[in-house]
């Protein structure tokens, strides 16, 4: 992935009885995990709650100083019930 280049990360999420974990953070997500010097996250908005079928998305300019990417989607802490479907990685350009 090209330094500069635009990316779009998107799935179809369901949720069910979602509950925040013991840090604000702890929520469903689809994002993006950059490693520069640090991991900056790029996320979708939370996911919490009851839901039925919905896309969520979410688009990263890749920086210079990246290292790594990876592509993130769960509860991550939160409890109750995550379903994910028909995740996409689309390039938007440079």
């Amino acid at each position: 992935m090209p330094a500069g280049s635009r990316w779009r990360l998107s799935a179809w999420v369901k949720g069910q009885d979602l509950v925040r974990g013991d840090v604000s953070w702890k929520v469903g997500c689809v994002r993006f995990a950059v490693s520069t010097d640090g991991t900056q996250y790029v996320s979708c908005p939370e996911l919490f709650g009851t839901f039925d079928w919905k896309q969520v998305s979410v688009e990263l300019k890749m920086p210079e100083s990246a290292r790594a990417l990876e592509v993130q989607a769960g509860p991550n802490g939160c409890t109750g019930t995550m379903w994910i479907d028909d995740v996409t990685l689309e390039r938007l350009g440079e």
